[in-house]
């Protein structure tokens, strides 16, 4: 949950890589760009930032699947394991700073908040470059490492 925050994310990955015991992987979570809502507000002409999520202030940089995949290939790592998580639904609507922890769903929107919850598993399940919220990563050097760009 960093590299989206850094100007040279290859050079933060690189130094990982670089820190790794024999046999270690590298877990990295970045949120998928590709994701229906900053697609929809950049269609709409509204790339504004957000106080988190996809469009955080923090970003200076936006992965969708495919680009961080080849930034990975490009210092020198392979993807072993693959994961794509859905939107944050305890936190829809939720006014919290992201130290705090989410407040239930009121009791009487409990089931439209798990059938929400379910329709969007299939869907990340189904689509992931257009509905998952984050990618999480595991990955591990290359038998033959590629030079950094």
């Amino acid at each position: 949950d960093v590299l989206e925050h850094v100007r040279q994310p290859g050079s933060l990955l690189e130094a990982g890589l670089r820190r790794l015991a024999p046999g270690g992987r590298l877990l990295v979570s970045v949120p998928n760009f590709g994701h229906w809502y900053p697609r929809a507000r950049t269609l709409a002409g509204r790339f504004d930032y957000d106080e988190r999520g996809i469009l955080d202030r923090g970003h200076v940089r936006f992965f969708t699947r495919r680009s961080f995949e080849r930034l990975a290939r490009s210092q020198g790592l392979v993807v072993r394991r693959r994961q794509a998580t859905g939107l944050p639904i305890d936190v829809l609507g939720s006014r919290q700073g992201a130290t705090t922890s989410p407040s239930p769903p009121p009791s009487g929107r409990r089931g439209l908040w798990r059938a929400v919850e379910r329709i969007d598993d299939v869907l990340v399940r189904l689509r992931p470059e257009l509905f998952a919220y984050q990618l999480i990563y595991e990955l591990e050097p290359s038998a033959s490492p590629t030079p950094s760009s």
